[in-house]
């Protein structure tokens, strides 16, 4: 047996009732190749053009170096084992020689992708993730682990930041298993608690990017610094699997009890293209406990309209989340 990996995305409802958004930072950008890469190197035939890519090895490194502050994308592609449509893959990396995080991804099999020094590849869809780079030099590398079932393959772009103020507002889940009021810095915020086989539902039209928050729950037996895991499904499928280190907050707690303590909040987004999309965000970890709140830009509201008159609960669901 070998081990495999996963990942997720959402959308919602509405119109006006701007004076309560609150606001966050985002980023343009005009994304460049990376310059200074050092890893086998690969060329890949995307619609009958030639990209490169390097090929992710398990025991020697593809190694980075950016200069930040600045944003790394790695987009990724894995080959699909014969008789199967998708595959679940994943890769490891590392920054500044700490920090070693698991990506888990899932792709399905792309058309028009051709690796001229093995044709017989069947290779997926192309994922992606970012990096915030901090300033100054840092470097990044990528390996496969040791069981991963699938060749995968990789490129890099980077890009300077440049912040631009983005209004987001508060979205409400579909459904929910439990809520819980939460304070940061003294102000007071609705949550959605997710344990394993007990999901937060997304209704969600695109194209949009939402942004979700997590936070760990910590009982009375736990201390210091504890690793879990956020998931995003859609349509049966594991899109993302996000892995994230906690520890206690120091500006965060639950209203209603003491005995429990809540972690720093950890950001993760997910794309929504064009279209409806149904997603659900759970953990795959036993033991976790996790709270998630999430918001979608105000300039993608457009996007929610219900027009066919069957999405009742919509802009009931767009109401609450601003009115909270």
């Amino acid at each position: 047996m070998r081990k495999q990996l996963r990942k997720v995305s959402l959308v919602i409802c509405a119109i006006a009732l701007l004076a309560m958004v609150s606001i966050d930072s985002a980023y343009s950008e005009d994304w460049e190749s990376v310059k200074t890469v050092n890893g086998k190197k690969n060329s890949l035939k995307i619609n009958k053009k030639t990209r490169a890519y390097w090929k992710l090895r398990e025991n020697r490194a593809t190694t980075v170096v950016v200069i930040g502050p600045a944003k790394l994308k790695v987009i990724s592609r894995a080959t699909i084992p014969d008789g199967k449509k998708e595959v679940v893959y994943g890769f490891i990396s590392k920054e500044d020689g700490k920090n070693r995080t698991l990506i888990g991804r899932g792709t399905s099999l792309s058309k028009g992708v051709v690796n001229p020094k093995n044709k017989s590849d069947r290779l997926g869809e192309s994922r992606s993730i970012l990096y915030d780079v901090p300033d100054g030099e840092h470097t990044y590398k990528f390996t496969l682990p040791d069981d991963q079932i699938s060749d995968v393959y990789v490129r890099f772009f980077i890009t300077a930041v440049k912040p631009k103020n983005v209004p987001y507002i508060a979205y409400l889940p579909q459904k929910y298993h439990e809520e819980a009021r939460i304070t940061v810095n003294e102000r007071e915020y609705i949550y959605y608690k997710v344990i394993k086989d007990k999901q937060v539902e997304l209704d969600v039209i695109g194209p949009t990017q939402i942004k979700g928050i997590s936070r760990l729950e910590y009982d009375n037996t736990m201390h210091g610094e504890k690793t879990y895991r956020v998931q995003i499904i859609n349509d049966g499928r594991i899109i993302a699997t996000e892995p994230f280190t906690s520890n206690i907050s120091a500006t965060a707690s639950f209203v209603e009890t003491v005995d429990r303590k809540i972690g720093k909040g950890d950001v993760f987004y997910i794309d929504v293209p064009k279209g409806r999309y149904k997603y659900f965000v759970t953990t795959p970890d036993n033991r976790s406990v996790i709270y998630l709140r999430f918001y979608i830009p105000q300039d993608d509201l457009g996007n929610l309209m219900p027009t066919d008159g069957n999405s009742p609960n919509n802009f009931t669901n767009f109401v609450r989340g601003i009115v909270e």
